[in-house]
């Protein structure tokens, strides 16, 4: 292992326990994803819950913190653009950030969830699942929440 390999291994286990309390809610209804990422995350020492609907997501909410919400745009009886703009609605939850990770990714797709107040959109097929969890503990580190 070289000094810099070294190096960034002693940063990530340091770093990593600055995000043991944090909590993430995941809305994702696919399952094989859902849990691939609850895994990821998991073991990147983030605290997950998931729930598969905009339905389980407020009702998450209503009883429990997030520190931040990763959020897919197709769901099953409210999408995630819907979500987030109750989300931001409500002047309770209006300040956790939000990622998008969909299959969606046209301009339009990306703009409106920038317009609605997402800090991130990420395309499924465009990033890998340690890219996900470096792009949520830069939002986490924005946010400092």
């Amino acid at each position: 292992m070289t000094d810099e390999e070294k190096k960034l291994s002693e940063d990530n286990k340091t770093n990593s326990n600055q995000y043991s309390s944090k909590q993430i809610l995941l809305v994702e209804d696919d399952d094989f994803l859902g849990e691939l990422l609850e895994k990821k995350l998991s073991n990147s020492n983030l605290m997950v819950s998931r729930v598969k609907s905009g339905g389980e997501a407020f009702s998450f909410l209503k009883n429990n913190q997030a520190s931040l919400i990763v959020l897919d745009i197709v769901l099953p009886q409210m999408d995630g653009y819907e979500i987030l703009s109750k989300l931001k609605s409500d002047e309770d939850i209006k300040d956790i950030p939000v990622i998008f990770l969909s299959n969606l990714g046209q301009r339009y797709n990306i703009e409106k969830g920038e317009s609605l107040g997402a800090e991130e959109f990420l395309v499924k097929s465009e990033v890998s699942l340690d890219e996900i969890v470096l792009k949520i503990k830069k939002v986490l580190d924005k946010f400092s929440l």
